[in-house]
């Protein structure tokens, strides 16, 4: 069904292979010719996007390779799935638990619109989903520290607001770590601690081995050890100004920055581009930096607009219905469906997140390993509090969605006593 609902999309939607919102495939098109990951059409070097999905698409990225872009896209999308599906059995799901986690991956309107484009929704979903199968072996090795690493050092590099989730689940497992009993450890506690901290280092060294020759790569080219992108002050400032503000905050719910209620959007970043223009601002960083600068400096000066700003994004980004302008040609049974599939599956999310944070009260099994895609969602939720927000900003988080959807059906739908849970440990 996945396949065939992927198939149809990218037959209504060929035309989007050929498009370059985020211009992935421009950067990806210099890698290939010769130029490095350098501003499109020269050899400036840029670190304005994430460098992983440019280097997937590179040997795809000329402008006869759409279907080389499809199948890559499709490849992507449909590898989600068996990897939410193998998690699911990890974390104890009934089948009708993992089916429905499974089949709300499968139809889900934001992930299937998202396939035809050369953007990282897709991508980001199958490496989150990779990264939860990983963490639900439970296994605490060194070893297992270092995969865990590796692969979160490797999503960071396809979006750099991962580091969110790494720092709430950090913080969560040291709050776990030292809140624990000494008399509960199989162990001593000095001896318990100690492994601890070896793992810490072994999965500090995994994310290293991945982001470090980026940073390097970014301070020897751009005179700045750039961890991140560049692009982060932008949207810092694109969703804290005071014109998005005035023309969109404080008008009525479901207001778009297209203009009817000011300047608009693109006069907006002309204004923006000429301000830079007359204080000098030149270069990457220094455009970064000064972006940055002036949407703290807006958050400073309105922080109830600010506070008013953080519930409209949250809303944009789990919106239950298109919010845009091309909302308004799609027929009204389409929006009817994706309005009702949304609103299922919030509640069962709701419902999800509740027995997981049952099951770390009642101490059950599994219980910890639920705490992964709760704080991911939490994480990127509240990161785009403050950054840019809308819906396709949620997909990388939909393979957790759908586990606590699944989590809620369980609950239903408990699994058989004969069924027996493999994990990592066992093995």
């Amino acid at each position: 069904m996945a396949f065939l609902l992927r198939v149809a999309v990218f037959s209504r939607f060929w035309s989007d292979l050929d498009t370059d919102p985020d211009i992935y495939v421009a950067l990806a098109r210099g890698l290939w010719e010769g130029r490095g990951y350098a501003v499109p059409g020269t050899e400036q070097p840029t670190a304005f996007r994430p460098p992983l999905y440019p280097l997937l698409l590179a040997p795809v990225s000329g402008p006869d390779q759409q279907w080389g872009r499809a199948l890559l896209q499709l490849l992507l999308s449909l590898a989600t799935l068996p990897l939410v599906w193998l998690t699911g059995k990890r974390l104890g799901l009934s089948p009708v638990g993992r089916l429905l986690a499974v089949g709300c991956l499968s139809v889900d309107p934001l992930l299937l619109r998202y396939v035809p484009f050369p953007m990282t929704e897709t991508l980001c979903a199958f490496l989150i989903a990779l990264l939860l199968w990983k963490l639900s072996g439970g296994s605490r090795t060194g070893t297992s520290s270092f995969l865990t690493g590796f692969l979160f050092g490797i999503c960071l590099l396809s979006r750099p607001t991962f580091w969110a989730f790494g720092i709430l689940a950090a913080v969560a497992a040291i709050w776990i770590q030292w809140s624990t009993r000494p008399d509960n450890l199989p162990e001593s506690l000095s001896q318990q601690r100690g492994s601890v901290f070896r793992n810490w280092l072994a999965c500090g060294l995994g994310i290293a081995i991945c982001v470090l020759p980026w940073g390097i790569r970014n301070w020897s080219l751009l005179g700045t050890p750039v961890f991140m992108t560049t692009h982060g002050g932008y949207t810092l400032l694109l969703g804290n100004n005071t014109a998005f503000y005035e023309e969109v905050v404080r008008q009525p719910f479901g207001t778009i920055w297209d203009g009817t209620h000011g300047p608009g959007q693109a006069v907006w970043n002309a204004q923006i581009e000429e301000q830079m223009a007359s204080a000098g601002i030149h270069g990457e960083i220094e455009r970064d930096r000064w972006l940055s600068t002036l949407a703290r400096d807006t958050i400073r000066r309105h922080p109830v607009t600010f506070l008013q700003a953080c519930w409209l994004k949250f809303c944009w980004f789990w919106n239950i219905a298109p919010h845009s302008a091309a909302a308004h040609t799609l027929p009204a049974t389409v929006r009817l469906a994706v309005t009702t599939y949304y609103c299922g599956l919030w509640l069962l999310l709701l419902m999800g997140m509740g027995c997981a944070l049952l099951k770390q009260f009642r101490q059950e099994q599994h219980a910890r390993l639920w705490l992964s895609p709760v704080l991911l969602i939490i994480a990127m939720t509240g990161a785009h509090l403050f950054y840019w927000s809308d819906g396709r900003m949620r997909a990388p988080v939909m393979p957790a969605v759908a586990l606590l959807a699944g989590l809620a059906a369980s609950s239903l739908f408990p699994p058989k006593r004969t069924e027996t849970v493999i994990s990592d440990t066992d093995t």
